[in-house]
C-alpha cells in the first residue's frame, strides 16, 4: 500500500485526483477510460487513492451504481493541485 504524501509521486494520481475534482461523481469506468493508455495502472492507482484516504467510494442512485469523490482530505489536496495546475496554465498563455 502507498501512503501519505508518496502516493502523488505515482502515476496517475494527481490527474485522478484533478478529475474527480473537476468532475465530482465520476465512476471507476470514466477514470480507467479517460486516457487510451495506462487503464490497468488507473485501476490500481484509484483503488490505492481510496486506501490513502483521498478518494471515496459512494453508492449512487439504483440505476448509477458506484461513483467516487474525494474526502476532506482529498478536497484540501485537490485544492492545492488546483492552485499549482493554475499557476502552469498561466505561464502557458504568456
Amino acid at each position: 500500500m502507498t501512503e501519505g504524501i508518496s502516493i502523488l509521486g505515482e502515476r496517475y494520481a494527481i490527474d485522478i485526483i484533478l478529475m474527480v475534482h473537476d468532475k465530482p461523481g465520476v465512476n471507476k469506468t470514466e477514470i480507467i477510460r479517460s486516457s487510451p493508455n495506462g487503464e490497468r495502472t488507473r485501476a490500481v492507482r484509484v483503488d490505492e487513492l481510496v486506501e490513502a484516504g483521498l478518494l471515496e467510494i459512494v453508492e449512487g442512485e439504483h440505476w448509477r451504481g458506484l461513483y467516487y469523490k474525494l474526502t476532506e482530505k482529498g478536497e484540501r489536496v485537490a485544492s492545492h493541485l488546483s492552485e499549482i495546475r493554475s499557476i502552469f496554465e498561466e505561464d502557458a498563455e504568456e
